[in-house]
């Protein structure tokens, strides 16, 4: 079956995630197979509908210049102060190999056949056009999730685990040094992970149709207090303040010891990027990236409660 990736996009027009995202399934499936991506923006408000479709353009037109540069064996570099590349006519020389120039060029090709589409979703609508756009599609439809902003994620995910469609994020595990060592084709094995979220271990229930998917939990368990306490420490977790429910869980007497480890760690890692961000040793984007891993690492250990 062909296959369609919808790609949640961030605030930034950085192309380099992206480029990591497709290339990644180009990679794993071919380009026979991928038959198309879906860049999509989340938005507050219908009056933003048209800016941010012009955002997404942008973004699209940016993709394709770093994949005009990288077919070449060239990388253009990204100035974060103007959110613009910054040597367009001097592109940097890069050495690829050629198992990845052939997948950029496949990439190439995907991008001037016009396999590259743009979306907004508003965000009174999640539920309702998501599934719709799951009805809709033939494809078999590949979510990412990585862009999608805390306060959004819980309902993108429990639309999506509803629906039985897999959620992917692109974690990186090195630190990022914004050139083209970020890119796929200079990442070791142990230099990322491109997690699925395994539906198979969540039961969604799916509410009838005078309840909002916000009221409803992401798996069932047969104590209704316990099944209210996980929603509303899920709801706080993706308000992207993780901390009071870390401190709850560790304080519980009747959790055992190894989940609280699991916990105590990630805990640790939230402390380690809030104050690397407030000695200024990370951006906001790098912060708010790490902040994504910790939350969906946290919300599935609420799950398992």
């Amino acid at each position: 079956m062909r296959k369609a990736i919808w790609i949640f996009v961030s605030r930034n027009e950085k192309p380099d995630l992206y480029i990591n995202i497709i290339s990644h399934f180009l990679n794993r499936f071919g380009k026979d197979i991928v038959n198309k991506a879906v860049l999509v923006k989340i938005i507050d408000s219908s009056i933003e509908k048209d800016r941010e479709l012009t955002n997404l353009l942008t973004l699209k037109g940016n993709i394709t210049r770093q994949i005009d540069s990288l077919s070449n064996s060239q990388y253009l570099l990204w100035d974060w102060k103007i959110k613009q590349f910054k040597n367009l006519d001097s592109p940097q020389n890069v050495i690829i190999k050629e198992d990845w120039l052939k997948i950029y060029r496949a990439f190439q090709e995907f991008l001037k056949v016009g396999m590259i589409e743009t979306k907004t979703i508003l965000e009174e609508n999640i539920e309702v056009q998501l599934s719709s756009i799951i009805v809709d599609n033939s494809d078999d439809l590949i979510f990412d999730v990585t862009g999608v902003i805390t306060r959004h994620m819980l309902r993108v995910s429990l639309v999506l685990l509803s629906k039985k469609k897999g959620i992917y994020a692109f974690e990186m595990h090195k630190p990022l040094v914004h050139n083209d060592e970020d890119l796929i084709h200079n990442l070791l094995s142990n230099d990322f992970d491109y997690h699925k979220l395994n539906v198979n271990k969540y039961v969604v229930i799916s509410p009838p149709d005078n309840i909002s998917i916000n009221d409803v939990g992401s798996s069932t368990l047969q104590n209704t207090n316990k099944v209210e306490e996980r929603k509303r420490m899920i709801k706080e977790v993706s308000k992207g303040n993780p901390e009071k429910i870390i401190n709850k869980i560790l304080e519980a007497e009747e959790l055992d010891d190894h989940l609280k480890e699991k916990v105590a760690l990630i805990g640790g890692r939230y402390s380690h990027i809030s104050k690397h961000l407030s000695i200024g040793r990370i951006n906001y984007e790098e912060y708010k990236k790490e902040l994504y891993s910790i939350n969906y690492d946290l919300i599935n250990i609420i799950n398992d409660l």
